[in-house]
């Protein structure tokens, strides 16, 4: 029998990867999926890299283009370096800047006050141009040395009603006036310091941003005398310029989602409008949570991360982030990677959770030709995380019934679904013959390359033979390759043409 021709019906859009590059989109690249982690200290680590620097690695291994770390220069002898001269010599620091994240929080602290806690005993109009002068050459420098590459800096302060109040009284007092007033010079000197760097430095497809950490909502929503004076309503509404609240809410994830939506309406309620109509969407995010105290093992922990991540995405948050990639606490789990060095179940829920929300942006983009609003992009993705995901199939190949448009002539049609975002676009091929070859290809009289996709979601392969001899029965398959792994379509199918 001779080879017949061949014409491939691919049904796709613009949108995709062309030949040798990936399936993907760039703007979907670069849309915040909201979920990510953090690497500060911890109790093991794998490889003789700088702790931080081994933990963002596998957070890019696992898809995420969110990191949060530590940036603390701390004192350096009589003459101290500042925050910016401490970075460009912090060889580990250079580095994490230079990974492919786009979304960067850190603890921010700066070199030059002899007492960082200065605060706790007032204003102090010296030590506040200090924070203000230091904040402003970092972010101009960040400006200018990241100008054009989509990063954006957040840089902020761990948790503040800790800082408030000191860890050791466990929330159980109210912080004195001084350190209420003192605090409040200190935060607006910080993001004061942030605006003026933005306006005076030239800047494009890059942003800094000052954050705000509160971790002690619950207190002053219960109003206990004695323990109901806190950050977030005797310090926040008076940070006036504040870009964004973090949240670090161990004292609100375990609520029912009614209650929890009234601390969080209560924090966003606390937070100066001034700069409202400058950043679009909320400005409250958990800067910090975790499932893993009180000895909850790690396969305990993805049901409850899933159903909280599922809150936080109605409600709106614009960052939630796990504690942390590396346990830092003995008896506790707050891992995404065990001392085994093993994923755990929430390390999966990230790992799927990022690839399924690309694919589900990238198909939304494709057919509407724009991306998600933040409540779209809610509804869109919200259904993924009520149930535990599962694995990706890389390939679905599925044979459809064949048509028969004229005498002797046969079009055999396929959709092919591919599962992981990023993949190399496949190439898809049709073999038929008067035998069934099964799933090696040499044993197939006849095979024609049906095209490369450039589809999200599932693309239709058509391919139409002639001149195929009535009544011979004829065995055909699919096949869907890249040069990393080969898939077939589950079964081969048949059909006898009819007679003209």
């Amino acid at each position: 029998m001779r080879k017949q021709l061949l014409s491939l019906v691919l049904l796709c859009g613009a949108l995709g990867a062309t030949a040798g590059e990936r399936l993907a989109d760039p703007a979907v690249d670069a849309y915040n999926l909201r979920f990510g982690s953090q690497a500060f200290g911890t109790l093991y680590k794998f490889t003789d890299q700088d702790v931080a620097v081994e933990q963002a690695g596998r957070l890019v291994a696992m898809g995420s283009d969110i990191l949060k770390f530590t940036i603390s220069a701390g004192k350096r002898g009589k003459e101290p370096k500042t925050l910016t001269a401490w970075v460009q010599e912090n060889t580990n620091t250079l580095h994490l800047f230079e990974m492919p994240f786009r979304h960067y929080f850190a603890w921010t602290s700066v070199a030059g006050h002899k007492n960082g806690g200065y605060w706790h005993k007032g204003p102090d109009a010296a030590e506040e141009r200090i924070e203000r002068d230091e904040m402003r050459e970092f972010t101009s420098w960040l400006l200018t040395r990241y100008n054009g590459t989509g990063k954006k800096f957040y840089l902020g302060n761990w948790e503040g009603d800790w800082l408030l109040l000191g860890t050791a009284q466990h929330g159980t007092n109210n912080p004195a006036p001084a350190a209420l007033a003192g605090m409040r010079g200190w935060l607006n000197a910080r993001q004061q310091g942030i605006d003026e760097a933005k306006a005076a430095t030239p800047h494009t497809n890059v942003d800094v941003f000052c954050y705000v950490e509160v971790n002690r909502v619950r207190d002053a929503m219960a109003n206990k005398p004695g323990r109901n004076t806190r950050l977030v309503n005797a310090v926040l509404p008076f940070v006036t310029n504040l870009d964004y609240v973090s949240y670090s809410s161990y004292d609100a994830q375990n609520l029912k989602e009614p209650e929890m939506v009234k601390t969080l309406d209560y924090l966003a309620a606390h937070l100066p409008t001034n700069k409202a109509a400058m950043i679009s969407g909320r400005r409250v995010f958990v800067g910090e949570y975790g499932f893993g105290g009180g000895g909850r093992t790690p396969d305990a922990q993805e049901a409850p991360t899933r159903e909280y991540l599922a809150r936080l995405l109605r409600w709106g948050v614009p960052f939630a982030l796990f504690w942390q990639v590396y346990n830092n606490e003995k008896g506790n789990h707050f891992c995404l990677i065990d001392p085994a060095n093993k994923p755990t179940p929430c390390w999966f829920l990230h790992l799927r959770f990022i690839n399924a929300a690309r694919l589900k942006l990238a198909g939304f983009k494709q057919e509407r030709g724009r991306l998600p609003t933040d409540d779209e992009f809610a509804k869109l993705v919200g259904p993924l995380l009520e149930q535990p995901l599962p694995p990706p199939v890389r390939f679905t190949l599925a044979h459809e019934m064949p048509g028969q448009p004229g005498p002797g002539g046969l079009l055999l049609r396929a959709t092919l679904t591919q599962g992981i975002y990023g993949d190399e676009p496949a190439q898809v091929r049709a073999y038929w013959g008067t035998r069934d070859g099964g799933t090696a290809s040499n044993a197939w009289e006849h095979v024609e390359d049906s095209g490369r996709n450039t589809r999200f979601g599932a693309a239709r392969f058509s391919a139409m033979l002639l001149d195929v001899p009535a009544q011979a029965k004829i065995f055909y398959r699919f096949q869907a390759s890249t040069s990393d792994g080969t898939a077939w379509a589950p079964a081969s199918a048949t059909f006898t043409p009819v007679a003209p």
